[in-house]
């Protein structure tokens, strides 16, 4: 047998609720090669770190497969509960030595009375923590409309929309957008997604990731 190329998944675990069981945290560690990516893709091999909350502990029977077969080298930090404060320590560690890092961070920070002020300074202090020269694709949160905790998600994602004058390496992209099209994709709760609205979420931003990772024709 032929010797494969390939890129490794990486996954890091911050006590992710599964149901009634969990985990305790691990620091990354190397998955077996995988097979070269389709035509199209994103530069092959190429390094990207998420750090995330449950949206994103959601997503782990589906985000890693999905990075593989796109050609992405992915460190995935999620922890239910997380917030953007909370999420420092793990965004300083990750951001050195990749060539993206995404945060779906906010969500948890999305409750009743949070100002776009407020939600600013935690954006800012992220960015602080992180120092990092790659960009940051950043997604918006969504959280129950007509409510105070929905009224704060659209501070939080105004706040997002501010950041990018003071931080020319931030990429916003939409997810309350898809969801608020799609509210088929939710949960009971209206935040967390039924198993077909967290493949979505995993399609959608791996092809998010892959755009912003892929060079302009010419």
């Amino acid at each position: 047998m032929g010797v494969r190329r390939g890129i490794r998944v990486a996954v890091v675990v911050g006590a992710v609720a599964l149901g009634a069981t969990g985990c305790a945290g691990v620091r990354p560690t190397l998955g077996e090669p995988v097979s070269a990516p389709s035509a199209g893709a994103a530069p092959y091999g190429a390094r990207v770190a998420m750090v995330g909350d449950s949206l994103t502990s959601g997503e782990f029977a589906t985000l890693p497969l999905a990075a593989e077969a796109r050609g992405l080298r992915l460190d995935i930090s999620a922890e239910p509960g997380r917030r953007v404060a909370g999420g420092s320590d793990e965004l300083h560690r990750l951001a050195a030595g990749h060539d993206l890092l995404v945060v779906a961070l906010g969500t948890n920070d999305a409750e009743p009375g949070l100002t776009t002020q407020q939600a600013g300074a935690l954006i800012d202090a992220a960015f602080g923590a992180a120092a990092s020269s790659a960009p940051v694709l950043w997604l918006t949160v969504h959280r129950p409309a007509g409510t105070a905790s929905g009224e704060a998600a659209t501070a939080f994602n105004a706040a997002l929309a501010d950041a990018r004058g003071r931080h020319p390496m931030l990429v916003v992209v939409d997810w309350a957008a898809v969801v608020a099209a799609r509210p088929d994709l939710l949960g009971a709760d209206g935040t967390h997604l039924t198993a077909d609205g967290y493949a979505v979420r995993t399609a959608w931003l791996v092809d998010r990731i892959v755009e912003h990772l892929t060079p302009a024709p010419g």
